[in-house]
């Protein structure tokens, strides 16, 4: 009797079943692989490569971590910073209740942030207890969810460019 897939793999499940065969055959034949190094592909993109994901799991022992490196971190030539968590009530705590904003502890990590022209790219990635049964789930009240996001974004919105010490 075939053992039972779980269900969590699905799709990808059964494409790692069919190419069982194949891998199994191919285990016998000889392969030979070449490569060229040192091919020169040119300068490289700092904008691409100098942009940093994850602004909240780093936050989980210091709030301010973000903040308080955010010189050092210009002078690696870092541009950009995804900051998560934001509508997590265990980082930032920004929505005090529905359709009351308390953007302070987030400002603290931000400002410090742009001011050293590092762009802080926010990530809507979690729901606040206040609008939603869970971190990850469903907002309640989807106009209530939007007004928490537009007011984020005019909060946001106003505030001064990366680099211009406003």
């Amino acid at each position: 009797m075939r053992p039972r897939r779980p269900p969590c793999l699905g799709a990808a499940h059964a494409s790692l079943e069919a190419l069982a065969v194949p891998l199994a055959l191919a285990a016998t034949a000889a392969v030979t692989v070449s490569a060229t190094y040192g091919t020169d592909v040119g300068k490289l993109d700092k904008d691409l490569v100098l942009r940093a994901p994850q602004g909240g799991y780093l936050t989980l022992q210091n709030l301010h971590v973000l903040a308080d490196h955010a010189d050092e971190l210009a002078d690696l030539g870092l541009r950009g910073l995804r900051v998560d968590h934001v509508f997590d009530d265990d980082f930032y705590d920004v929505v005090e209740d529905v359709d009351r904003f308390d953007f302070s502890k987030l400002d603290s990590v931000l400002k410090p942030l742009v001011d050293n022209e590092i762009r802080p790219w926010i990530s809507l990635s979690c729901m606040p207890g206040k609008l939603g049964p869970n971190l990850v789930g469903p907002p309640r009240d989807h106009a209530a969810w939007g007004r928490a996001v537009e007011a984020m974004v005019k909060h946001y919105a106003a505030m001064p460019a990366p680099g211009s010490r406003g």
